[in-house]
């Protein structure tokens, strides 16, 4: 999802009025906008699907899913430690719980 516009913020693309002059549109700054908005305007969701639904299946989609998401820069799924404790090297931005996107620009996953 993003908001039509990829990455960009949609905020910089509207036009606000002014209760003195409603016939004069302009644009703001950044500092003027919402403490509230996401830095990033993206965000992808990942689904897995299995046809088989027995225990072992499901672990090892689990497993196999954790790493797909290290081997991608993907952050840690919601779980992943739990999920997948003995896969080797964590990441260090994986150390901590953290849904947020860290500095390198790592994509953040839906749940």
């Amino acid at each position: 999802m993003d908001w039509g516009m990829k990455e960009k913020n949609p905020i910089n693309n509207m036009r606000f009025y002014c209760k003195n002059d409603p016939t004069k549109a302009y644009q703001i700054s950044k500092d003027q906008v919402s403490k509230l908005l996401p830095e990033r305007f993206a965000e992808q969701l990942i689904r897995v699907y299995c046809k088989k639904t027995d225990e072992r299946t499901m672990e090892a989609a689990k497993k196999n899913f954790v790493q797909w998401c290290m081997d991608m820069n993907f952050s840690k799924p919601q779980d992943g430690d739990v999920i997948a404790p003995e896969l080797t090297p964590l990441k260090a931005s994986w150390a901590h719980n953290n849904d947020t996107e860290d500095n390198e620009g790592r994509k953040r996953l839906g749940h």
